[in-house]
């Protein structure tokens, strides 16, 4: 049965979360974790997961429910998870149920549940307003894949937005997206960001916080440091380009590459920077540069995306406008006088939006 109860002893109908898969700590799954642990929800349902995520992110394996297998390629994770969440056919009637993601939608069309709400971080890129970007950047072999690939998905996933009570999007940027390229209209709902980060001293580097990953444009930020040895810059992230940027910038030494870093040495890193940079292409929402604002230090980013959400020109960062970003611009930019001073960042409260959004939600 798929019951549970409640703190009066009463049975009742359980609340489930389901997001793509838990490989990386990231935005998304922040806000996985925070509707689980937040909403105090009874199940999270994945395609897949490791306990390295899991623990960092602190939620309880046993509330997880993993459909498939942990895979490492893109491609197969792809594949896996729209496979999982496309097959997958709950027996029991859930209460609420919240989808984030690209491939957790899947599922809903055959999900019995009195409220289903979509929280969405951005409608799937490859389909919609990079899918231009990816044919002009991935390998033949890599583009056919994705082809292929998306005259499987598509359907899919814009019949999964059909059967959806509320579609929420977590900034004004990817609202607009959901209504240009779907026609859905959504409600914003900022991410839960954590406004609690403090700053300290500067040691006078520079810190990147995106993951290395092609969109987030890590190789701009080094490719620009290369060429100003007497400013230093550390990448804090992992990603699909990490080793590739590693072998690039060996030369020089003041670049240095962290790798993936626990909640701590991030909290240590941003505390003792001298700014942050992050210029991802069109960025959904961002968290990282709330968090850098919090901790009183300003933003090196580019004037798109979610960032112009996030980040007040001149206030609590310096923004390059998209025309002009090349590592030049990065380079001066970096040598400019930059914002102190910087007020704290406010956005609405997370739980307490969804909790009431949940409320006034009829049920039939």
């Amino acid at each position: 049965m798929n019951y549970c109860k409640n703190k009066e002893g009463v049975l009742k109908l359980k609340n489930m979360v389901a997001y793509d898969y838990l490989q990386v700590h990231g935005g998304a799954e922040i806000v996985t974790k925070e509707i689980l642990n937040g909403l105090n929800f009874d199940e999270l349902i994945t395609a897949f997961s490791n306990e390295q995520t899991l623990s960092s992110l602190g939620i309880t394996e046993t509330k997880v429910i993993n459909l498939g297998k942990l895979v490492k390629s893109s491609a197969l994770s792809m594949l896996k998870a729209t496979w999982c969440f496309a097959t997958f056919k709950p027996k029991q009637e859930y209460n609420t149920v919240i989808v984030s993601g690209v491939f957790a939608p899947l599922m809903v069309p055959r999900i019995k549940a009195k409220k289903i709400i979509y929280y969405c971080h951005t409608p799937p890129r490859f389909l919609y307003d990079l899918k231009k970007y990816y044919k002009e950047t991935l390998s033949l072999p890599a583009y056919t894949f994705l082809k292929i690939f998306s005259l499987i998905y598509k359907p899919l996933y814009e019949k999964s937005l059909t059967n959806i009570d509320v579609v929420l999007a977590n900034s004004n940027n990817v609202k607009k997206r959901l209504k240009k390229y779907l026609n859905v209209d959504a409600e914003i709902v900022y991410p839960p960001c954590d406004t609690s980060y403090k700053g300290k001293e500067s040691k006078g580097y520079f810190l990147s916080t995106a993951r290395v990953e092609p969109l987030k444009r890590v190789d701009m930020i080094v490719d620009a440091f290369m060429q100003m040895p007497d400013k230093e810059l550390i990448v804090m992230s992992g990603g699909s380009q990490l080793e590739q940027l590693k072998q690039r910038a060996k030369s020089h030494p003041n670049i240095t590459f962290t790798g993936w870093v626990t909640e701590e040495e991030k909290r240590e890193l941003i505390a003792h920077c001298e700014a942050t940079i992050y210029i991802p292409k069109d960025e959904d929402f961002g968290m990282s540069p709330v968090e850098s604002i919090a901790a009183g230090k300003p933003v090196i980013g580019v004037a798109e995306g979610g960032l112009l959400e996030t980040v007040q020109h001149s206030k609590s960062g310096l923004l390059i406008l998209p025309c002009d970003l090349t590592p030049r611009s990065i380079q001066s930019t970096c040598c400019m006088s930059l914002p102190s001073n910087i007020s704290q960042p406010t956005f609405n409260d997370f739980l307490n939006s969804l909790t009431n959004i949940i409320k006034n939600i009829k049920t039939i």
